[in-house]
């Protein structure tokens, strides 16, 4: 059975301008790279072989037909770099240079391994890719980091177009591929605790929003990992849409507990949440005065790596911004709420009485003080206390 995948015509058009117009790898789109349009030589469609001529192997253990409701795999090549997409859509599901497929290709995808600034990777390590793509993040685990890795996709036409295409290996002791619901996956019983690094990318054909963003699939996400675990998540979309999501992932991680990276030019942004336990300090992002441990974690991730380490620490920031405050408008929530429970009553009784003496004195004799004449400092502060600024995620 030869895998479900087809060449794309005139992929030129697709794929040149948006990838490699003038700032090297770009990526575009909720799954890296939209492809703009440029005038080109037509690719042609090919089925059935890969690029070499060899013929694609059958992969016995995806049942094809379990997708029939799915998109198609569709694949298509530009300067020495393979594309995944679904239907007939020109969302890249991700992406492979040819040369080096033990890389990770994309930017936003290599931004998906900022967990290494805090972790070291072990053996013993488990992790999971939700949504395999073209399986670059399975690859990295399972063969440069050497964990004990496993993808859950949905669409078995995907796992077929890896297998064949994108030099995803076969099953074996530390690796397993699952044709599954993400979303069932990780919240069975079974799963509590037993994810180290946990990558979530989980977008459709049409690249609109995450397939799974609610709190609960967060929550079972949590769930999953074991205490110190991380999970990073691709986000793409409109700023309010990241929102939800990056409230969401708040709510259920903590906001101490969660950064992100800030987005690429084309509105990839990462987020980034650790499973901590009570009481833990929340995740630094900066190293303090006289301390360079992240900036040596990040120098040796890239001597290891080849990932731009370095850069994520320059676009890590909180992913909820704590709200804006000035020093003037602490001292005067600090005042107005001193006032409100009456801390204050003492000294504005006693100005009161002053300002009563004062005008006293000044009225000719005989002369009656109205009330209109006695003016009371505490009926309108001097300062008042001003709203917190609205920050932005």
């Amino acid at each position: 059975m030869q895998p479900a995948v087809q060449w794309v015509d005139n992929v030129d058009f697709w794929i040149a301008q948006a990838i490699h117009a003038g700032s090297g790898d770009r990526s575009t789109g909720p799954q890296g790279k939209h492809a703009g349009k440029k005038a080109g030589k037509p690719a042609g469609k090919r089925t059935g072989k890969d690029v070499a001529g060899t013929p694609a192997t059958d992969d016995d253990d995806v049942d094809d037909s379990a997708g029939a409701d799915l998109p198609g795999a569709t694949l298509s090549e530009f300067d020495g770099v393979r594309y995944l997409h679904l239907g007939d859509t020109p969302w890249v599901q991700g992406a492979m240079r040819l040369r080096k497929p033990a890389t990770i290709e994309l930017d936003y995808v290599q931004r998906m391994c900022a967990w290494l600034l805090w972790r070291t990777p072990e053996p013993a390590m488990h992790a999971v890719q939700l949504g395999l793509g073209a399986a670059a993040l399975t690859r990295h685990a399972y063969g440069v980091l050497g964990l004990r890795t496993t993808a859950v996709e949905l669409n078995p036409q995907v796992v077929s177009a890896c297998r064949a295409w994108f030099h995803l290996p076969q099953d074996d002791e530390r690796l397993q591929v699952v044709v599954s619901d993400a979303g069932a996956w990780i919240a069975a019983p079974e799963r509590a605790g037993s994810i180290a690094v946990l990558t979530v990318d989980l977008y459709d054909h049409q690249a609109a929003a995450p397939v799974l963003d609610d709190a609960e699939f967060y929550a079972a996400c949590h769930r999953a990992l074991e205490p110190g675990g991380f999970m990073t998540v691709n986000l793409f979309g409109r700023k309010a849409s990241f929102a939800r999501s990056a409230a969401r992932i708040a709510a259920v991680f903590g906001a101490p507990h969660c950064l992100q990276v800030s987005p690429t030019a084309e509105g990839n942004t990462i987020a980034i949440a650790r499973r901590a336990e009570a009481g833990e300090p929340g995740l630094r992002w900066v190293d303090p005065e006289g301390d360079t441990t992240l900036a040596d974690r990040a120098a040796q991730i890239t001597l290891l790596y080849k990932l731009p380490a370095a850069r994520w620490l320059r676009l890590l920031k909180p992913l909820i911004a704590p709200p804006a405050s000035t020093k003037a408008s602490k001292k005067a929530d600090k005042k107005a709420d001193m006032k409100a429970r009456g801390k204050l009553a003492g000294k504005s009784a006693s100005k009161t009485a002053d300002a009563a003496s004062a005008a006293t004195t000044a009225t000719a004799p005989g002369a009656s003080l109205t009330a209109a004449a006695v003016v009371d400092p505490a009926a309108k502060p001097a300062h008042p206390p001003r709203p917190a600024t609205k920050g932005s995620a």
